[in-house]
Parts: structure tokens; C-alpha cells; sequence
């Protein structure tokens, strides 16, 4: 791991060289733009901050595109502002660096940390993300394991019913469903209610025809009415 450390800052090196043999600005932005793969600033960044260090790099101005006329006058001014703090004030000039940089520092010091948080935001905001969608996920499945237990629930409930229905009627014999609807226990009613079926003829009716297609309970008699089963 430590080799492969070492191989990504000497590339990160190399890109920073190219872009100062380029009078180009060395930047974090310029910097990963050069870079092959890209990056981010979290890794780039004090890779970066090593070798303005060891290189003693400060951004200069690049006057090139400017007209010869404006670039006179702006070497000359410059030569001039440099000459007179080195002549007359040359301690406070010193002094003045010292606290640039020490601000300078700090300020590294401050976006580092700034950029390290937003990394670990934006990785947070993935980790965050992938969990919602397994929530998601999960919800989904238990809504379909509760519809599916409450339909083998009702199975369960109407397949009671009608082996009480089959115990009302006579062995090959029938008997009228408003007899039967009034002869179920309340609990009955109440269960039908919960599984949010009407317990009236139609559905009495319904059931039965289920049970006798499954050969359960009924059959049918010659002339086509349900019978209770023998057995």
C-alpha cells in the first residue's frame, strides 16, 4: 500500500512541474484536471501543499499577454515597489511575510479540514442513499408477505366456514342458504367482517362452488345442487 502511495505523489509531482514549466497556475483545480484519473481533494490536496513546500513555490504573476507597453511599466513599477522595501523597510517587509504565511497555514489548515468534511458528506450522502433504497426494499417485501398471510388468513378462516356449513347439511342432502346464514355462530359473522368479505348468499354460494371444484366438502347432486359430501 505504501509503495502504491508513493508512485500516486510522484505523479502528482510530475503533474505539478508540468503545470509550472507551463507558467500555468498550480492550483487544486488545475492540478486535478491534469491528472489521468482525476481526484479529490482530500487526497490531492496534501500532496499538493508538499510540494509547493518542498519546491518553495509561490504564485506569480504571468504578464506575457499583456501589452509590451503595460508590461514596461509593470516590471518597472514592480522593480521599483521591491527595491524601496528592501532599502527602507526590510524588517517589517519580513515580518509582514512571516504572518502571510503563518495565515497562509492556517488557511491550508482550515480547507483541508473543509475539504476532508465535504468528502466524507458526499460519502455519507451515498452510504445514506444505498440504506433508503434498502428500506424501500424491505418495505415493499413485508407489504407483499402481509397480503400473502392475509390471503392463506381468509383461506384458513373460509375453509372453516364451510365445513361447518357442510356439518348443517344433511350427507347428500342440501339445505337453503338463508337457513345456513342464520344458523352461523356470530363469530362467524364477526371473522367475515374482518376479512372484509360480506357473509351473505353470493358469497355463501362462492365459497361452496371452491370447495366442491377442490373436492372438498360438496358435491353436486344430478340435478346440480350442491350436496354435502359423503366421508
Amino acid at each position: 500500500m505504501a509503495g502504491k502511495d508513493a508512485i500516486y505523489e510522484a505523479m502528482i509531482y510530475r503533474a505539478c512541474d508540468k503545470l509550472l514549466a507551463a507558467r500555468k497556475r498550480v492550483s487544486l483545480r488545475n492540478l486535478i484536471a491534469a491528472l489521468p484519473n482525476g481526484g479529490t481533494n482530500r487526497i490531492v490536496g496534501p500532496i499538493l501543499r508538499e510540494w509547493k513546500a518542498d519546491r518553495d513555490y509561490r504564485p506569480r504573476l504571468v504578464v506575457n499577454d499583456l501589452p509590451e507597453t503595460v508590461q514596461g511599466e509593470l516590471v518597472a513599477f514592480t522593480r521599483a515597489v521591491v527595491e524601496a522595501a528592501q532599502a527602507s523597510q526590510a524588517k517589517l517587509f519580513e515580518d509582514d511575510r512571516r504572518k502571510l504565511e503563518a495565515r497562509l497555514r492556517a488557511n491550508d489548515e482550515l480547507r483541508d479540514d473543509a475539504l476532508t468534511e465535504c468528502d466524507f458528506l458526499r460519502e455519507e450522502n451515498v452510504r445514506l442513499a444505498r440504506e433508503a433504497a434498502e428500506v424501500l426494499k424491505l418495505r415493499a417485501e413485508n407489504e407483499q408477505m402481509r397480503r400473502r398471510l392475509d390471503r392463506i388468513r381468509a383461506e384458513e378462516f373460509w375453509d372453516r366456514v364451510m365445513a361447518e356449513v357442510a356439518e348443517m347439511m344433511p350427507v347428500g342432502g342440501s339445505r337453503p342458504l338463508d337457513e345456513i346464514l342464520a344458523g352461523l355462530k356470530d363469530s362467524i359473522h364477526r371473522g367475515a367482517r374482518l376479512h372484509k368479505e360480506p357473509l351473505d348468499e353470493d358469497t355463501l354460494k362462492k365459497k361452496m362452488i371452491g370447495r366442491w371444484e377442490h373436492g372438498k366438502y360438496f358435491e353436486k347432486a344430478p340435478d346440480g345442487t350442491l350436496v354435502r359430501k359423503a366421508g
